[in-house]
């Protein structure tokens, strides 16, 4: 079985996240996919706590045969996406992992801790937003990483400064 991790913040989920992961199963990338939204520590402004990010992903997820969601990360705050990678594969040990990120995770992809071990041992799947290319210092992990076309026109950023740009800024505090 090939199993996808969607790792990410989540800062809230939308309909395009659950979207994207019901293509890539539909066309076949994996076969199952599994929601990690990110731990409370990680460094991003304005960032919802974990378990409300974890719980809504539920909701959006609960009537998906194929899709979960782990709270692997809230329980497990230093960490990074290699060893998240490498708790589930000890999990699914004879399955394949996918990780799947968004393209404007690939330019800096290479930054990330241990990225070389991640594309030695783990597939990847990138959704693109607009034209992607895999970065020159990924080019010999090309038959790693798979680019899927996913080019909707929603994102968390959008949703959150929607919200503080309209008079809704009571519904964040």
């Amino acid at each position: 079985m090939k199993i996808g991790i969607f790792g990410g913040s989540f800062n809230p989920p939308h309909k395009a996240h659950l979207q994207i992961v019901k293509d890539i199963i539909n066309q076949r990338y994996v076969d199952k996919v599994i929601f990690v939204p990110t731990g409370d520590k990680y460094k991003k402004d304005d960032l919802i706590p974990n378990k409300h990010r974890y719980e809504m992903l539920k909701i959006i997820t609960q009537d998906e045969k194929y899709i979960s969601v782990s709270n692997f990360e809230q329980h497990n705050q230093s960490i990074y996406i290699y060893q998240t990678l490498d708790y589930f594969k000890s999990l699914f040990s004879f399955d394949d992992i996918y990780l799947i990120c968004r393209s404007d995770n690939l330019d800096t992809f290479s930054t990330w801790k241990r990225y070389e071990y991640i594309l030695e041992n783990y597939h990847l799947i990138v959704t693109k937003r607009g034209a992607t290319s895999i970065p020159k210092e990924l080019e010999k992990y090309k038959d790693r990483i798979t680019l899927v076309d996913a080019n909707y026109n929603i994102s968390s950023t959008i949703i959150r400064n929607k919200l503080l740009n309209e008079d809704n800024r009571e519904i964040l505090r």
